[in-house]
Parts: structure tokens; C-alpha cells; sequence
């Protein structure tokens, strides 16, 4: 139960009056949230009620909940409430306005049942406040401002079973308290020797309350250990900024150390070895034993053998009418997708050509645009029929990070993420080595082709 403010105690004797708080922390930071509370306090019987839309510049605002409306009584004195929730999440560092609100609504008369009643309107006072730009001791990573940052993970599989040549689903998930789902990056995972990654996409979730968002983010891989013996999961950490404390922590996932065995196939191969040559000499043993009989007995002449020459051309000329339809068939479709896969691949080397020249600029901003641009058009033109470029289409760099597993260029994407959202989001920025990065990663690409390559060939 909280205590009635002062502002509610001095206007009790309005018939309207607002009562609007801010959540109390020592800094506010850019894309942190803020939550703001509203409630607006009634004595008389009214009709129409409406409340203005809460939109604050250069912010995301984003409600929690619907309005609430209920009853309470102060000093004796019982008042009708409404109240709204909102998440404020500034999106640039400096003054911060939030906004007046207003309410109104039609006062009904006790003594004239049938009038229209009388206009009431009550304004409230706006609110300003300091947001912080991303602090300069902050590492190069993505910028996670929360009360609360979790991880954790699972395996499909215990440890101790593990076995070479057997895929193991890890999940991974990330759990933060005043950050939404989309926001938390995708979990940075170095490379294993002896260990084969398949990523899966990750999965983001929001649960909302008027407590404010509580983001989560799965994110989850098959891992195929290509040798037996001991393998080491590296150490995880990942830097986050605690708003409750104004300092700097890591959420961390301890490296474990786990014993493959041999594959099994490998001891039953063997075996099945010994008992193929078996087979094979008693079968040979066989086939000698029915040709002496042949030989003492005189000559057996089947049937069948009469046939033997026909079949072999009538199984020709069917594989032969086979492949003429085929070809007949696939011509027309096949001529269409050479096409499309044509417009694709030239979209892709003029996006390319934009992203090159947007590096040498080194403007954020028409970087990140050209960056994205072109890792869409790289993705359309590599799929294979089983999405659509929309499901899978990439809209923020933390999405694009998580395609690759290469900790530099992450790293680089990383860095482009955080000054983007930075106080200095318009200064320069180095692309010269992202490109470099990028073109490295083009030529691996280039000499082991995958589906999901996001370079050009």
C-alpha cells in the first residue's frame, strides 16, 4: 500500500485533478526505461471521459496494459481513479520533455436529469528530464541499460552422454528486466575445435505488467562434436549496464568441460566388416558348390533365359521416354528462375557497390542503411525456395551479427550498433575496416559456397 502524495492530499477538494509520477533513478540513459505512471482522480459523476495519447519526442513509448479504473478512498473521502502505465524509452541523450496530458469530460447536473451537462478539463504539468549518453568506460559491445540481466542454458542432452558424430541442441537465453525481447543481441559464441555449430533464428518474447517489460531471448544450436576425447565450452560474458546501480556488470556463463565418447557406428562398422567378408566367401563357397554340381550333373538352362536380352532394351527406352518429359517439363521454369536468380544477383552487385562506397564515407547512418540494404538483397539471392525473403529479412544489426560466427566482425557490427545510439551517433566512423572484414568473410564464402551466404559471388 503506498501512501497518498501531497499533490493528492492539497487537491482533494477538486472535482478532476491528475496525480503523475516518474520511476526514481540516480541517471537516465538513452533506451533505458522509464516508468511513468498517471492517474487521474474524480469526485463527481461524469460521462465521456477521455484522456490525450502520450507521445514524447525522440522516445519510444510503449503501454503497459490497458487503463485501469477504480475506486479509493482518502481521508474519508472516496475518489473514482483512472490510471496508465507506460515504458519510456529515450532514444537520444539530452533534455527529455515529457508532455502535459489532458482529460476531459461532461459533468452530468443531480438536478437536471435530462441536460447535456457541463465540459470539464484539467491539464497536467509537464515533466523534464536528463537522459545520459552511453557512459565512455562502457566495452564495445551492444548497449544493454537494465535493472536486471540474466543468462543460462541447456543441453538436449546430459554431458556425460555426449557421443561423436551426435548432434546436441544448446539453448541459450537471455532474461533482462526493462528491456524488451528484439533488443537483447544475439549471444556471441567463439569457436570450438572439434565442434561443428548449426545456429537456429532466435526467438524474442516480452511479458508486460505495470512493473514494467521483462524481455527474454532464446537462442538456440545444434553442436556436433567432430572428435572424442575432452572439449572445453569457453567462458560467456556479457557486459550490461545496472540503471539501479549507475555501474557496469557482465552476465555470466561459466566454461564446463565435457568427455565425448567414441561413436558407436565406428565399433559396429568393424564388426559389420568381419561378418560381410563371411558372408561373402560362404556365398562364394555357394556359387562354387552349385557350378560343380552344373558340371557333374549336366546343364540346367532356365526359362527365363530366353528373355534375358529384351529386358535390359524395353528398361532403356522407358528410363529414355522419362527423361524427355522431364526435360520437357522443367524447361519453361528453369528458363524463369535463371532470370529471376539474374535480376537478383545484379540487385545484389549494386548494393554491394553502395555498402563499398558508403564504407569509404564513413557516414553511421548511410552505412547501417546500405549495410542492411545489401545483406537483404545478398539473402534473396540465396534462398532456396523455403522461406520467403520476408519471413527471414533482416531489419537490425544485432539480427545481421547473428548469421556469422566470427567474433571480429561481430565485434566491428557491434561497434557500429552502439554509436549509432551514442550522443556522438553523427561523427565518423572507421568502415574501412568493416569492409575489410567483409570482404575477408566474402572470400571464405567463395571457396565453401553456403545457402545462407550473404556475399556475393
Amino acid at each position: 500500500v503506498n501512501a497518498v502524495s501531497d499533490d493528492v492530499k492539497a487537491q482533494q477538494e477538486k472535482e478532476f485533478f491528475f496525480d503523475i509520477s516518474v520511476q526514481k533513478q540516480p541517471q537516465y540513459y538513452v533506451q533505458q526505461q522509464i516508468l511513468y505512471t498517471e492517474k487521474v482522480y474524480y469526485s463527481v459523476q461524469h460521462d465521456e471521459p477521455s484522456l490525450t495519447s502520450l507521445d514524447v519526442t525522440d522516445a519510444r513509448v510503449e503501454p503497459l496494459g490497458d487503463v485501469r479504473q477504480y475506486t479509493t478512498v482518502i481521508k474519508g473521502q472516496r475518489f473514482g481513479v483512472y490510471e496508465r502505465n507506460f515504458a519510456i524509452y529515450p532514444e537520444v541523450s539530452g533534455e527529455l520533455v515529457i508532455p502535459g496530458q489532458r482529460f476531459q469530460a461532461s459533468v452530468r447536473d443531480p438536478y437536471d436529469r435530462w441536460g447535456r451537462g457541463r465540459q470539464a478539463s484539467i491539464v497536467s504539468k509537464p515533466i523534464s528530464l536528463t537522459v545520459n549518453s552511453i557512459p565512455a568506460g562502457y566495452p564495445q559491445a551492444p548497449w544493454l541499460p537494465a535493472s536486471q540481466l540474466s543468462i543460462s542454458e541447456r543441453f538436449s542432452a546430459d554431458p556425460q552422454d555426449w557421443q561423436q558424430g551426435d548432434p546436441i541442441t544448446r539453448t541459450i537465453t537471455l532474461k533482462a528486466t526493462g528491456l524488451p525481447g528484439n533488443q537483447l543481441p544475439p549471444v556471441p559464441v567463439p569457436e570450438i575445435r572439434n565442434i561443428r555449430y548449426y545456429p537456429d533464428q532466435t526467438e524474442s518474447s516480452d511479458d508486460l505488467s505495470e512493473n514494467g517489460v521483462e524481455g527474454t531471448s532464446v537462442q538456440s544450436m545444434a553442436l556436433v562434436p567432430a572428435a572424442s576425447g575432452k572439449i572445453t565450452l569457453p567462458e560467456i560474458r556479457i557486459p550490461w549496464w545496472n540503471v539501479t546501480k549507475g555501474q557496469l556488470e557482465y552476465a555470466v556463463l561459466p566454461a564446463h568441460t565435457v568427455t565425448v565418447a567414441p561413436a558407436q557406428n565406428a565399433a559396429q562398422n568393424s564388426g559389420q566388416n568381419t561378418v560381410n567378408g563371411n558372408t561373402q566367401s560362404a556365398a562364394e563357397a555357394s556359387a562354387s558348390d552349385s557350378h560343380s554340381g552344373n558340371s557333374n550333373g549336366g546343364t540346367l538352362v532356365s526359362a527365363d533365359s530366353h528373355f534375358s536380352g529384351f529386358w535390359p532394351v524395353l528398361f532403356a527406352l522407358s528410363l529414355l521416354v522419362n527423361i524427355v518429359l522431364g526435360w520437357l517439363l522443367l524447361k519453361k521454369p528453369a528458363a524463369a528462375m535463371e532470370s529471376a536468380e539474374s535480376d537478383a544477383l545484379q540487385n545484389e552487385k549494386q548494393c554491394w557497390k553502395a555498402l563499398n562506397t558508403a564504407c569509404r564515407n564513413g557516414d553511421a547512418k548511410d552505412l547501417h542503411s546500405a549495410l542492411l540494404k545489401w545483406a537483404n538483397a545478398a539473402l534473396r539471392n540465396n534462398l532456396d525456395g523455403s522461406e520467403s525473403s520476408k519471413d527471414r529479412a533482416i531489419t537490425s544489426l544485432p539480427q545481421l551479427a547473428a548469421r556469422y560466427r566470427d567474433p571480429a566482425l561481430n565485434s566491428a557490427l557491434s561497434e557500429l550498433d552502439a554509436l549509432l545510439f551514442s550522443a556522438q551517433g553523427n561523427s565518423a566512423y572507421n568502415g574501412q575496416n568493416l569492409l575489410s572484414l567483409l570482404k575477408a568473410r566474402k572470400q571464405l564464402d567463395e571457396e565453401k559456397p553456403q545457402n545462407d551466404s550473404l556475399y556475393p559471388a
